[in-house]
């Protein structure tokens, strides 16, 4: 048997940001907007063929098979996603500190009222050290306490979940008509879920940040709490109901982990 693939992948991303950057008095604000957008397409063919001739590499040739046994079959993948996106950054003596940013992204993996997911987040931070009260304390050269929260959103699954698939194979032609010709049949060997949304990780944050012994030291201890929402994976199903791999992508379930983290440096 001899078999030949050819396989091409292209992948364009094109983002736009436009950045203000404003300073009057104590204040400091940055704020920008942008827009994303992003193009994947992957294409392969394949064809076998059987009993090639061979005594050299230039007997290499599908169309040297036998005739009736060629067999060419081909895959692919198209997805495009649009973004828009916001944010602004805001210190008010460098010492009180606020983020907030809210995107919006679009992908062509999801259907209906479910392509579009929109990721907002918002972060604060003090910067305790550089209050008055501190500035006869010689402890701490940085002291710093964050929280965050925020989500974001997983595009990273198979296209056309929601979308049924019909399979031909040449094992599925038949002979009709008369003069009999060949048609190639189908089979629909996949189920589908009705619907599926955005994957989404939703994460709060919290820390304490210190510096000692002129910044030689650093000490971080922050509390997460991380859930990921309508995660997409595999979930295996019976395979005597006629399914080619015996599972079903889709929205499974939600789980969540949290945690202490400490860094010394």
């Amino acid at each position: 048997t001899l078999s030949g693939r050819r396989a091409e992948t292209r992948n364009w991303i094109v983002e736009n940001t436009l950045t203000y950057t404003k300073r009057f008095g104590d204040h400091n604000v940055t704020a920008l907007l942008g827009q994303g957008a992003q193009r994947y397409r992957a294409y392969s063919i394949t064809g076998t063929a059987l009993n090639v001739p061979y005594s050299s590499e230039g007997d290499l040739y599908l169309r040297l098979g036998s005739a009736g046994n060629n067999n060419v079959t081909d895959d692919g993948d198209l997805s495009t996603i649009a973004s828009y996106f916001g944010r602004i950054n805001y210190s008010l003596k460098d010492r009180y500190l606020l983020t907030a940013s809210l995107r919006a992204d679009g992908s062509s993996k999801f259907f209906g009222n479910q392509r579009w997911g929109y990721f907002p987040s918002i972060a604060v931070g003090w910067v305790i050290s550089d209050e008055s009260f501190m500035e006869n304390q010689d402890i701490f050269d940085n002291l710093k306490i964050r929280g965050s929260w925020g989500k974001v959103g997983n595009a990273s699954v198979p296209s056309n979940l929601s979308i049924l698939r019909v399979t031909q194979t040449p094992q599925l032609s038949g002979f009709f008509g008369n003069p009999s010709m060949p048609y190639t049949g189908a089979s629909i060997n996949t189920i589908v879920p009705p619907t599926t949304y955005w994957e989404r990780g939703v994460g709060t944050d919290i820390g304490l940040e210190m510096a000692f012994f002129n910044s030689r030291l650093f000490v971080e201890a922050a509390f997460y709490n991380r859930k990921t929402e309508e995660a997409i994976f595999n979930l295996p199903v019976l395979a005597s109901i006629g399914t080619e791999r015996g599972s079903i992508v889709a929205n499974q379930a939600t789980f969540q982990n949290q945690g202490w983290e400490f860094t010394v440096n």
